[in-house]
């Protein structure tokens, strides 16, 4: 994710000789050229057009298409997660309503930009508490460890009443 990349066509003819100075279209379904999906390229002397290219912030599929001279073809980059870097709310499931029983509250392993990160090799035990155990009550306040896929969940309880709740 968010990383820089380039990509290349090259055009040649039936024989395989460079063919320069035509018009290269690239084109993405997502804003990875500067924020555009589209950008143009000359090929040079060697048949090649060359663009500069930034993967999105978000985990998925890139699909990159490069067409000139009647030609075309395109190719699919899969994004993973970045490097870990904090413990993060795995959906927004941080805010309880009045009266809630038995809400999951599940934290992973997130990179800088929120993705959730599985296949970090980290080792941490963690602990919610709150502050008005009449408000929230927690099924173990006691330290859990990260499953398989780096995620931990919390069984929390916001009463009877007008009780809300939130968890950070």
């Amino acid at each position: 994710v968010n990383t820089t990349h380039t990509f290349s066509a090259n055009i040649t003819d039936t024989d395989g000789n460079a063919i320069s100075d035509q018009d290269v279209s690239f084109s993405a379904n997502a804003s990875v050229f500067d924020g555009s999906q589209t950008t143009t390229a000359n090929t040079g002397s060697d048949g090649n057009a060359s663009v500069t290219f930034t993967l999105p912030e978000s985990v998925g599929t890139t699909e990159l298409s490069a067409s000139g001279a009647g030609l075309s073809n395109s190719t699919n980059i899969t994004t993973q997660a970045a490097a870990a870097t904090q413990l993060g709310f795995a959906d927004d499931s941080r805010s309880f309503a009045p009266g809630l029983s038995d809400k999951d509250v599940t934290l992973e392993v997130q990179d800088k930009f929120g993705n959730a990160n599985t296949t970090a090799s980290v080792s941490v035990g963690t602990q919610i508490t709150t502050s008005d155990s009449d408000v929230i009550s927690i099924s173990s306040s006691s330290s859990k460890d990260l499953d398989n896929n780096n995620k931990v969940t919390y069984t929390v309880d916001t009463g009877s009443g007008n009780n809300v709740g939130d968890a950070t």
